[in-house]
């Protein structure tokens, strides 16, 4: 649905993706967020696979996806796997289930991508004596590596509040790629350190 007109743009099924654009979308709305003129939607890129770039790397057969990466990436990801320095697809599994029986449920709720209702589920399932029944008690979440993103969290867990204090004071660059004319661009760069802000 279009915020701006309440018009119905699509029925049924939305892809992957679309579904934590909507919910964002849906936050926002309830915020009375005002929408005009505040988005400039970049299509997505067509053809590219993160989980067909994975595979590759995991089976050392990039045929598939050739024109997916800059020939120069596909070179080092080459000689980084000849060299045996890729442990990419191995998973810290004593860490992992230490964390998921251990940790405290206020604990696991502060981890970074947790919240109360995942922790708890988590908590209620304990003990865990492999990663298969941890991933089992580990609700759906919007993107199907969902479950993959909390065992990662485990195996190294840091807390939501480092996270931001991290983002906090990263000194951020911002690439302004549009913008609707002169004025707007110099009300958008009152706002924040300007400095930081490069527009093309």
């Amino acid at each position: 649905m279009d915020k701006t007109t309440n018009e119905i743009l699509l029925k049924g099924k939305l892809e992957e993706d679309n579904y934590v654009i909507t919910s964002f979308s849906n936050s926002l709305s309830k915020i009375g967020f005002d929408y005009t003129d505040k988005f400039i939607f970049v299509e997505r890129i067509e053809g590219v696979s993160g989980t067909l770039i994975r595979e590759s790397i995991m089976k050392d057969n990039f045929d598939n996806v050739m024109d997916m990466m800059p020939l120069k990436t596909i070179e080092v990801l080459k000689r980084e796997i000849k060299n045996d320095s890729i442990i990419y697809g191995i998973r810290d599994e004593e860490r992992i289930l230490n964390t998921a029986n251990e940790y405290s449920l206020t604990e696991l709720a502060n981890l970074n991508l947790f919240n109360e209702k995942l922790a708890k589920n988590i908590v209620d399932n304990r003990p865990y004596d492999n990663l298969e029944s941890l991933e089992a008690s580990i609700l759906q979440g919007f993107s199907t590596h969902f479950r993959q993103r909390v065992l990662s969290i485990l195996e190294n867990p840091i807390p939501k509040k480092i996270i931001s204090e991290y983002i906090d004071k990263y000194p951020a660059n911002i690439r302004v790629l549009a913008y609707k004319n002169k004025n707007s661009l110099e009300k958008f760069k009152e706002k924040v350190n300007n400095e930081n802000v490069f527009h093309y």
